[in-house]
């Protein structure tokens, strides 16, 4: 890039580049009347036989809990909503949160609604990080004279908010 005078931008993909470009379980947000680690281990057991990468996300974070996931039967997959199933003798739901469930925080966030029918247990925030070297490398690329711009097939919120984290101001 030294050599290359006429260069004087560069643009990054977001996912896999500046971020780790795997899901990771970023917020636990139980009901008052449930536990972060009873909501992640129902949510888990739902989630268990899911290739989606936030159901991976989910799984992943129990494993590293040590949490044991219970058996799960009538699994079925709501397209495009999530995954339903019997757990403990209990309707779990896995989904998509509505607007109003969201916590407050980033739009590089997914947010989780874990439901035991209609009653809404919590929701887990699931997020792509932000690689530990991302932002210091965005400041090497600036003091080489290049404009850093973050590519994404992301909705604008998250590329804002990994944007602003790696210090990629907005244009």
């Amino acid at each position: 890039l030294e050599s290359t005078r006429r260069v004087d931008t560069i643009l990054l993909d977001k996912t896999g580049t500046v971020t780790t470009g795997t899901m990771a379980v970023v917020g636990m947000h139980p009901a008052a009347s449930i536990r972060s680690s009873e909501l992640l281990r129902l949510a888990a057991a739902v989630e268990a036989g899911s290739e989606h990468p936030i159901a991976r996300a989910i799984v992943k974070a129990a494993r590293a809990e040590a949490l044991t996931l219970p058996d799960v039967h009538s699994l079925s997959a709501l397209a495009g909503v999530g995954a339903t199933g019997e757990v403990e003798g209990h309707t779990i739901t896995v989904g998509r949160a509505e607007a109003h469930e969201h916590p407050a925080g980033s739009g590089a966030v997914t947010v989780v609604a874990v439901r035991e029918g209609a009653r809404l247990l919590g929701t887990i925030s699931v997020a792509d990080t932000v690689k530990p070297t991302s932002a210091a490398a965005i400041q090497r690329l600036r003091a080489l004279g290049l404009r850093p711009i973050l590519l994404t097939g992301d909705n604008a919120a998250t590329a804002r908010e990994v944007a602003a984290q790696v210090g990629i101001a907005p244009d």
